[in-house]
């Protein structure tokens, strides 16, 4: 699992790279700059700590990676940093 604070991190910088963009893209963003920063955990750290490598060995997000992003865009929501307009887009 990636660090709730790193996915934060990645969910503001893929909203300032384009404040217009889509909320349906922000998780294949992250996953993109998670994979740009190198922070996807290794086998041998998921091995540790008794997470599965599947989705990382692909660099893609784990589920629960995503729901704390979809946490991370509606905690951005409520306080009302980004903003849904009516074509969905902030």
């Amino acid at each position: 699992m990636i660090d709730y604070k790193v996915l934060k991190q990645l969910v503001i910088e893929a909203f300032e790279a384009n404040p217009y963009k889509p909320v349906r893209e922000v998780i294949p963003d992250v996953e993109k700059l998670a994979a740009f920063h190198g922070i996807f955990p290794s086998r041998e750290d998921c091995v540790q700590h008794n997470f599965d490598f599947k989705s990382y060995r692909k660099k893609r997000l784990s589920s629960l990676d995503k729901q704390h992003v979809n946490h991370i865009i509606w905690q951005l929501i409520r306080d009302r940093l980004i903003v849904i307009t009516k074509e969905q887009l902030n």
